[in-house]
């Protein structure tokens, strides 16, 4: 994401020492934001925050006060970033339009096909040989011997 950021600016050298990419890593109550950057354009820095888990019990509940700020802290970070790769206070294109469709839907067309049920197919038997190895009755074949 960060390098896809630094060829939206043209590889900008001030530009791209003050943009980074933000990601929240999480399983269950627990988190960690990790921070990725290039602050001397030769080599990407990765950081990582503290382990910070959600609490379950109302006893416990003023440590989600360091969860809510770093959440307000991505939130600056990310805005920072945008106004860093947006030209001359314009939006890029690809930033208004993500998460959009490609084309436009037709409102006037099935979005499901119709079900079509799968054509029966004929069984077809082999004849054994018996020779080397015992015979066994085919399912439809007019041979129905059992096989002791």
């Amino acid at each position: 994401m960060l390098l896809n950021l630094m060829e939206k600016i043209g590889w900008n050298e001030e530009v791209r020492n003050k943009i980074q990419t933000v990601g929240i890593i999480h399983g269950g109550l627990m988190m960690t934001i990790a921070y990725i950057d290039n602050p001397r354009g030769y080599i990407c820095r990765y950081r990582r925050s503290d382990l910070m888990e959600v609490p379950d019990v109302a006893e416990k509940f003023e440590s989600i006060l360091p969860i809510l700020a770093s959440v307000l802290n991505i939130k600056s970070v990310v805005r920072e970033t945008i106004k860093m790769v947006q030209k001359n206070g314009q939006i890029n294109k690809s930033f208004k339009s993500a998460g959009l469709q490609k084309r436009p839907r037709d409102e006037n067309r099935s979005h499901l096909s119709a079900c079509m049920s799968t054509p029966k197919k004929m069984r077809v038997c082999a004849k054994v040989d018996t020779r080397s190895y015992p015979t066994s009755p085919c399912p439809g074949c007019l041979n129905d011997e059992p096989l002791i």
